[in-house]
């Protein structure tokens, strides 16, 4: 491994060109013109908080393959995308890798961890579910309209109105179909099926309503998928309404966030937001309008989140307000790169304050939001980026021993 440490502090090339290895890099001359750190240029070297150098921890290779792209620690095990397919990693005296899901489009799949147990993903189109390790549906494609038809029974002659959701397989129902509508004569029943359920779906609710035609639409009976068409007989086992009704599964798109129990996912210039702690039901209706393209969207802490546009950054204050009361009001005109980070503030020195921190890139560089509209540039606009059309992905790494790394790639 080639290390070498080169500096020429504020003298002409050629003089004091080495740092020795009892000085930091960060140790200034005998001259009051300001700052002017010796180091200049580093190879395999990490500089601790204090300027000391030290050589760069190695690394051994766990596994050999190509075009892994991103990977974090969710459900207690390690997600690794690999081209089009994701994989989870389970560590031990030999790393292996099972598959959870394959055939994506190859672009970076964005993450979301919502506890530890359960991180959602989506891809370009795709989207899914990471729970204690094993592979589920984040939402279940919604049926059409229920097929019904009449049979000899006990029913009351009337016209019913007829809904169904789908269960998967942790028990969490889905939206409801669109209303169907049948007219039987007295001592008949209805005969309910569904065209083509999602293959995840284990179970389907079924609710109808009165034979009067009358609005409610209330539980009558859950059925096994398997054992579709079901006859319904009696209306008035349960006063429990249909509470999917209008709602689907997520909305794929650009990326995804959270706040305040609610998931965020944005596309074109449209956020979208999920049903409060129910992350797999969306209504499309729910949606906020930008003028330009969404970039990004994050929330430091539940007062409110985010929202980076190619043409301007907006804060959303949330607090205890219900969703239909948020607003976004503009901060600036500046066009932000794809992607964003949330560290903690002690990990990004922006304030003393123990809060989270939103990181983004504009064209002047590295910026940090805080709660409440709280927006400052790190680098000062040292960095300038071409956003116009840049992706930005961060990582952070403890390193130990005052070595703290905050890594950047622009494409």
């Amino acid at each position: 491994m080639k290390v070498s440490v080169e500096g020429v502090g504020p003298w002409p090339l050629g003089q004091d060109t080495v740092s020795t290895p009892t000085s930091s890099v960060f140790q200034q001359p005998s001259r009051r013109d300001g700052p002017s750190p010796r180091l200049r240029r580093a190879y395999n070297v990490d500089i601790d908080a204090d300027g000391w150098v030290r050589m760069r921890d190695g690394v051994t290779q766990k596994l050999a393959g190509t075009a892994i792209a991103r990977g974090f620690y969710g459900g207690g095990v390690l997600l690794l995308q690999d081209g089009a397919g994701l994989y989870k990693v389970t560590e031990g005296e030999a790393y292996s890798t099972d598959e959870l899901a394959s055939g994506l489009s190859g672009a970076d799949i964005e993450f979301h961890e919502w506890d530890f147990e359960t991180v959602f993903w989506m891809d370009d189109g795709s989207t899914g579910m990471v729970y204690q390790g094993d592979a589920y549906p984040w939402g279940l494609t919604v049926p059409a309209a229920p097929l019904l038809s009449a049979q000899a029974g006990s029913l009351s002659a009337g016209t019913y109105r007829v809904v169904c959701t789908l269960e998967d397989a942790l028990g969490r129902e889905h939206g409801a179909t669109p209303v169907g509508e049948i007219t039987i004569s007295a001592s008949q029943d209805i005969v309910v099926d569904l065209d083509s359920p999602d293959a995840s779906a284990t179970y389907a609710n079924i609710y109808v309503s009165s034979g009067d035609n009358r609005e409610s639409l209330l539980w009558c009976q859950r059925v096994a998928i398997g054992n579709l068409p079901a006859t319904v007989s009696d209306v008035r086992v349960s006063r429990a309404p249909c509470r999917t009704q209008y709602l689907r599964g997520p909305i794929p798109g650009n990326g995804v966030s959270e706040v305040n129990g609610y998931v965020l996912t944005w596309v074109d210039t449209f956020v979208f937001r999920s049903e409060g702690q129910t992350p797999h039901l969306f209504d499309p209706t729910n949606v906020m309008s930008f003028e330009h393209e969404v970039r990004a969207v994050a929330a430091p802490d539940n007062s409110g989140f985010y929202v980076a546009t190619a043409g301007g950054l907006y804060w959303v204050a949330t607090g205890a307000s219900e969703p239909k009361d948020w607003n976004a009001t503009k901060i600036n005109n500046k066009c932000y790169a794809k992607g964003f980070c949330v560290e903690s503030t002690d990990r990004v020195s922006v304030s003393d304050a123990d809060t989270k921190v939103v990181l983004l890139v504009d064209q002047d560089g590295l910026v940090a939001c805080l709660p409440n509209s709280q927006v400052r540039h790190v680098t000062n606009r040292r960095m300038r980026v071409d956003t116009t059309n840049a992706t930005v992905r961060f990582a952070y790494r403890d390193r130990g021993e005052g070595v703290n790394q905050l890594l950047i790639a622009v494409n």
